[in-house]
């Protein structure tokens, strides 16, 4: 990501998507206490409507990076912060993920943090902000780990938190998160053997 962070209120990481995803994010963030029903009503290309629809619409990002756009003005500096955070969130909730899978801390979770966070995949998307957007799988996942560990509505209620963050930072991400989730719920409930009562909190939420 070098040398962005220096020059991070005034350059993005590449031409095309970053200054469409910019534009998308300060609508957002426009268009959200002033007409939150008309949020895809957007102001661009004309006479179309719902133009924001086009393409991603980036709620999740832009709602991260209202704190900095607020203070600064800076939509462009917005934008890049949450691109940078977006890596430190992954490697995070892939550390956090590895850490209860393997039952402690050490190198095995570090380094799964590190690569979830720096793999090809997401140096290949970082002109794309909406793909970056991966950081809530690990964080999903963990969430659903821990239901079937211990029921609760609390922690049901945990696992529909990061399902909709994820889902509503990239459109790509909706479409296959249920995927996911399809594979990792028979395996949790093979595992786990809960009784059908207590799968309701989870299928509620």
């Amino acid at each position: 990501t070098w040398p962005l962070l220096p020059q991070a209120a005034d350059h993005v990481f590449g031409q095309g998507t970053p200054p469409l995803n910019v534009w998308a994010m300060a609508w957002v963030r426009h268009q959200l206490p002033r007409a939150p029903l008309q949020l895809f009503d957007a102001n661009a290309f004309y006479p179309y409507a719902d133009s924001l629809a086009f393409s991603e619409h980036l709620f999740v990002p832009a709602l991260l990076g209202a704190p900095v756009a607020l203070l600064t003005g800076n939509h462009v500096l917005a934008h890049n912060l949450v691109a940078l955070l977006s890596f430190a969130l992954a490697g995070l909730g892939m550390y956090l993920l590895a850490r209860e899978l393997l039952g402690g801390d050490g190198p095995g979770p570090f380094a799964a943090g590190l690569f979830y966070a720096f793999h090809t995949w997401n140096q290949n998307e970082l002109i794309r902000l909406q793909i970056l957007s991966n950081q809530w799988f690990p964080f999903l996942l963990l969430a659903l780990l821990r239901y079937f560990q211990g029921p609760s509505w609390r922690r049901a209620w945990a696992v529909a938190g990061f399902y909709l963050l994820q889902s509503l930072s990239c459109m790509y991400w909706a479409l296959y998160a249920p995927l996911l989730l399809l594979a990792a719920l028979p395996a949790l409930q093979w595992r786990q053997r809960l009784p059908l009562p207590r799968l309701v909190p989870l299928a509620t939420a």
